[in-house]
């Protein structure tokens, strides 16, 4: 019996944890753009924080790493100085406060379905008179489900956002910037630590890149539950 407590509280944490964020970070992806297949190839590209003030921070810098490594998966070259870059990707991101979410779960109750000792008694007519017995018999016991409970989960969502923009560099020179891509994700969790799914909404963004434009969709990414 206390083997089957603790598979019930295990359980209700499964159910707690997984209703909210189960390894896995689910966002939606808008984006928009005109680059043609097969074009981008050999393209250099700076990766370039936005507002401008990220551009020397710590947690950009890890960011811009992960970024690099999936635009280069594309075909792109990545390169530190924007001079010498052909396209110019700004990126900006954040995270709200959190938003209270209440939910009710069915959580399963287990506990002993059938057999173990059964009490027998009564009596019988031998013809001239009457006789009574009593005994038991025992039989291997049988556990699981015996019914539901229901439970209120509180958990904090939290949004996430990442947007990134691709325009000419030599556009930008000439002070008529040309847009050449731009990328929406949003996703909703329990990890109110934007570092913690950087790397899974990015993922999610690029995954088709650059992908069909104007066409919104939802990505779901694995995710070890680190946050």
């Amino acid at each position: 019996m206390k083997m089957l407590r603790l598979m019930a509280m295990f359980l209700v944490a499964v159910v707690i944890t997984g209703c909210v964020e189960n390894r896995r970070v689910v966002s939606s992806i808008t984006s928009f753009h005109q680059i043609q297949p097969d074009s981008f190839g050999g393209k250099k590209l700076a990766i370039l924080a936005f507002p401008p003030e990220k551009q020397s921070t710590l947690e950009f810098a890890a960011y811009r790493s992960k970024l690099a490594a999936l635009f280069s998966q594309k075909g792109l070259a990545v390169v530190d100085d924007p001079s010498d870059a052909d396209w110019l990707a700004y990126v900006s991101y954040g995270i709200d406060g959190g938003k209270t979410d209440n939910s009710v779960v069915s959580v399963p109750q287990y506990g002993q379905t059938g057999g173990g000792t059964t009490y027998h008694s009564g009596s019988v007519y031998s013809g001239t008179s009457y006789g009574s017995y009593s005994g038991t018999s025992y039989t291997m016991p049988t556990y699981g489900i015996t019914g539901y409970s229901t439970q209120t989960v509180t958990a904090t969502i939290y949004t996430r956002n990442l947007a990134i923009d691709i325009v000419e560099r030599a556009s930008v020179d000439r002070g008529a910037p040309v847009r050449l891509y731009e990328g929406r994700a949003t996703s909703k969790g329990s990890c109110g630590a934007l570092a913690g799914v950087f790397g899974a909404i990015s993922e999610g963004l690029l995954k088709d890149w650059p992908g069909a434009t104007g066409k919104a969709h939802t990505v779901e990414i694995p995710w070890d539950g680190t946050c």
